[in-house]
């Protein structure tokens, strides 16, 4: 009984076999590109952690290369893409503090990548623009 309860949670539904990157770190460490904030981080670890609360959740361990302050970096999104380059979600980055920091401070960010864990080709950092408020308004679906 232990090792069919032992199978069941290392399978997904039609039996695909759970693939985790090895190493909380170097694999996955490999397939972050941090795009615009490579300019003030330097990523140090990547660990990827599954809760049956939040499901699925990166957490960024970063280092800053020269004085930035947190509260300033807004809008940025994390993208997730298979290995045919299609993008499967994105979601938001989040600091845990936002605090400006010198250079050689380090802080952590997370972002969820969903409730069911997939095998991930490449995650993108990308820093998305907010439509103004006036055009928002302009949509008869926004009210």
């Amino acid at each position: 009984m232990g090792l069919s309860l032992l199978l069941s949670f290392l399978l997904l539904p039609g039996g695909a076999p759970l693939t985790i990157p090895e190493g909380q770190g170097e694999a996955l460490k490999k397939i972050v590109d941090l795009g615009p904030l490579a300019e003030y981080f330097t990523l140090l670890e990547v660990r990827h952690e599954t809760t049956d609360f939040q499901g699925n959740t990166f957490h960024f361990k970063l280092e800053a290369k020269k004085d930035v302050d947190t509260t300033l970096l807004t809008n940025y999104k994390v993208g997730f893409f298979d290995r045919d380059n299609h993008l499967h979600l994105a979601s938001e980055l989040r600091f845990v503090a936002g605090f400006p920091l010198k250079a050689g401070e380090r802080l952590m960010a997370t972002s969820w990548d969903g409730r069911e864990w997939r095998s991930w080709h490449r995650i993108a950092v990308r820093q998305v623009e907010n439509q103004p408020v006036k055009e928002r308004r302009a949509n008869p679906f926004n009210k």
